[in-house]
């Protein structure tokens, strides 16, 4: 048995401090909550959500709906020093030179994002190549905000949580949902296959 996890402090999008992001309502809060996980656990320290959510405004990461845009939240990552980049899987060609024609990685992400695309190349289907990528990551210390269908149900609203460990027996990944007031919880992999959408936002820590 092998298991592989990060301890994140959990941020609920009920929080006060999130309530305070007062231009989101809180089903749209996901993202944000889901970024300072992912930045508070990369640089060892509390960062304030309001200056997360400045940020994500000026890298046009929110569209005038509150709805969030994976490129920019991967520039806001960006801006605090931390290598990120997103994959969606939905998309037939991976091609890893989109990413620096149109959306501007430097060296290291095009690595990362050359390297994943690469090692999934074997693999013939969609999930196979989602959960070899998300369990690398996992591996290597490095959680992963991932997109899901809201509550983990048919709800076609978009919800963004972060993934932060595995067990290889069980096949269950420790989840953090921004909707729960504490976290993570565990999740079989059969459940997160059912209710992803196949768009994450990796980062190497």
């Amino acid at each position: 048995m092998t298991k592989y996890t990060s301890a994140l402090r959990h941020s609920w999008q009920e929080d006060p401090e999130m309530i305070s992001v007062q231009l989101m309502v809180p089903r749209q809060r996901c993202g944000l909550a889901c970024l300072e996980m992912v930045i508070e656990f990369a640089l060892q320290r509390h960062i304030d959500a309001t200056e997360i959510y400045h940020r994500a405004t000026s890298y046009q990461a929110i569209n005038k709906h509150n709805d969030w845009w994976h490129p920019g939240q991967v520039k806001v990552l960006a801006s605090y020093g931390i290598v990120a980049w997103r994959r969606n899987w939905t998309v037939l060609k991976q091609d890893p030179s989109y990413f620096i024609e149109h959306e501007g990685y430097g060296s290291e992400q095009m690595a990362a994002v050359t390297s994943q695309i690469e090692n999934e190349s074997k693999v013939r289907t969609m999930s196979e190549a989602f959960v070899m990528s998300l369990r690398a990551s996992l591996e290597s210390n490095n959680p992963v905000i991932v997109s899901v269908k809201t509550d983990f149900s048919q709800n076609k609203e978009n919800h963004q949580v972060v993934i932060a460990g595995y067990d290889s027996e069980t096949q269950q990944y420790s989840v953090y949902d921004p909707v729960m007031p504490t976290g993570p919880a565990m999740i079989d992999e059969s459940y997160l296959l059912a209710y992803t959408n196949y768009w994450a936002i990796f980062v190497q820590v």
